[in-house]
């Protein structure tokens, strides 16, 4: 795991197979947040935040995860703008009852 100094950095709970479980925050390359909530063996799993940071605005995904997948209620939007999506997710895709703003 890499970042500035040659590592990727989560700050957050371990169990005892070295594997990220429990509550923590998992940084990008450049040291940004990139993923923060439940994990479990080394996933997300249970309730969390991603984001995805690009030049002029930033997707961002909060809601509710499963094996590493968006997976349930969740709100997907682009911060800075009046797009967004909430509803259910199911694999990482949309599913069943959504809606569009």
């Amino acid at each position: 795991m890499f970042n500035k100094n040659g590592f990727i950095q989560y700050d957050g709970e371990w169990n005892e197979h070295n594997k990220k479980d429990g509550k923590g925050t998992k940084y990008d390359f450049s040291g940004n947040v990139e993923r923060t909530g439940d994990w479990k063996d080394d996933v997300m799993e249970g309730k969390g935040t991603e984001f995805w940071p690009g030049k002029e605005r930033k997707l961002k995904y909060v809601g509710t995860w499963k094996n590493n997948l968006k997976d349930g209620k969740g709100t997907l939007y682009y911060e800075n703008s009046n797009f967004q999506y909430k509803g259910c997710f199911k694999d990482d895709k949309f599913e069943g009852y959504g809606q569009y703003f």
